[in-house]
Order: structure tokens, then C-alpha cells, then sequence
């Protein structure tokens, strides 16, 4: 191993990925090294150096945090099921209380895999108080 690839690896476990891509676009270090430290490929760090360049380096935050999901089922409706599951269906099992809550009780819900989820907080939530 080369002296400059040994310092690059001791640079590398102590700063940032933000640090290490300075380094690289003040040409400290070349991308392909940036990239091997950094555990990506070179194409990907040239789409980040198109990004930090085109945009600064808040593009590199992850945009996603605070965001809610947009099949997010509202919460008046998950309350609505609560009541249901505990004062009219308590035993039925999800294909049937899926049934129920959308054609007797009118609730819009997009498939079984969401009811699921739900029907798994509610039992959870029961069984455990």
C-alpha cells in the first residue's frame, strides 16, 4: 500500500463523509479514493459532486426526516376502527373485519396490507393493557 493510500485510510475513520467530499473537491484526494473511502462507487460520488455543486452541501441532508407518509391513514379513522375492533368486532379476524369496516361502517381503506398493520397496533394495544 502506497504512503498516500495509507494516510488516506487513517484520514478516513476520523472525519465525516462531508469532510472526506471537501477533500475531494479541493483535489486533496481524487474521487476514486473519496469513493473506495467512503464504501461507494465512483458514479455515485460524481452524481453527489454534480449535486454539491449544482445545489451546496444541504443537499446532501436527508430531505425525508419530518415528513409524513403519504399513505398515512388519518387519524380519525384509525380511531374509528379502535372503537369498532373493541366494542363490535372483537373477534373477528382481519379478511372480516376488513369487510366490515368497509362496506357496513363506510370506512375507505385501500387494502388488507394497511388494515393489518392497524388490526396488528389494535391487538397489540389490547393484549397488553
Amino acid at each position: 500500500m502506497r504512503s498516500v493510500e495509507r494516510r488516506v485510510a487513517r484520514e478516513a475513520k476520523a472525519t465525516t463523509r462531508a469532510q472526506i467530499l471537501m477533500k475531494a473537491i479541493a483535489r486533496e484526494i481524487s474521487w476514486v479514493q473519496a469513493a473506495d473511502i467512503l464504501g461507494a462507487t465512483p458514479r455515485h460520488l460524481l452524481r453527489v459532486r454534480r449535486r454539491v455543486e449544482g445545489h451546496g452541501f444541504g443537499s446532501l441532508r436527508d430531505g425525508r426526516g419530518g415528513r409524513l407518509r403519504r399513505k398515512r391513514i388519518p387519524v380519525a379513522t384509525i380511531r374509528e376502527l379502535c372503537r369498532l375492533r373493541r366494542e363490535c368486532y372483537p373477534d373477528f379476524s382481519v379478511r372480516h373485519f376488513y369487510e366490515r369496516a368497509t362496506e357496513i361502517h363506510g370506512l375507505t381503506l385501500s387494502d388488507t396490507g394497511t388494515l393489518r398493520a392497524v388490526h396488528l397496533r389494535l391487538t397489540t394495544a389490547t393484549s397488553g393493557a
